[in-house]
């Protein structure tokens, strides 16, 4: 994954005036206002209505099990497919009131997160099965014609950090580049 490691901070204000004008008041002097190093890895989270920039920490999804992150978020015409350790989940909906997580296929296990990518309204993807193509109805192994090759590739255990793929619209390809 990718991540900033940031320690924590903490944020005075200037003068009283400043301070008492944030929703929780900021002090002048001292660290009574800390920064929080909460991580949440299945998590989903949405910004306000018509302010894409605002994430209040209540606008967030949980997507299966607290200890499994995600691995990839990949859009779809119609919804978000999200790649996790304990498998694929579809979202769906136009707004917090109608969104609506399911579980596509809790089998899967993708091995490496650079290999997920969207191709022809689909995310294809390196897993423990060879490759995957996974639509908004669930999954589908695609690898068959070349599984011999495959299947050793997916199961090697530096794959992670050394595969990579993408998706050729035009040529309607995946290509996957593995060691």
């Amino acid at each position: 994954g990718r991540r900033v490691e940031v320690p924590q901070f903490s944020v005075t204000a200037s003068s009283a005036t400043v301070g008492d004008s944030f929703e929780d008041v900021l002090p002048t002097s001292g660290t009574e206002i800390k920064s929080s190093d909460s991580e949440q890895v299945n998590a989903l989270q949405y910004s306000k209505a018509d302010q894409p920039e605002a994430f209040p920490i209540v606008n967030q999804f949980l997507v299966g099990s607290d200890t499994s992150p995600i691995i990839r978020i990949v859009g779809l015409r119609d919804s978000l497919i999200v790649v996790k350790e304990d498998g694929i989940f579809r979202v769906t909906g136009e707004s917090a009131t109608t969104f609506i997580i399911r579980d596509l296929d809790k089998t899967v296990k993708v091995t490496a997160s650079e290999s997920v990518v969207a191709l022809n309204n689909a995310v294809f993807c390196l897993s423990t099965q060879g490759v995957l193509r996974i639509d908004e109805n669930g999954t589908q192994v695609v690898s068959w014609p070349v599984e011999r090759e495959v299947v050793p590739v997916a199961l090697y255990g530096g794959i992670a950090s050394s595969c990579h793929a993408v998706g050729y619209e035009s040529e309607r390809k995946y290509i996957l580049s593995v060691p």
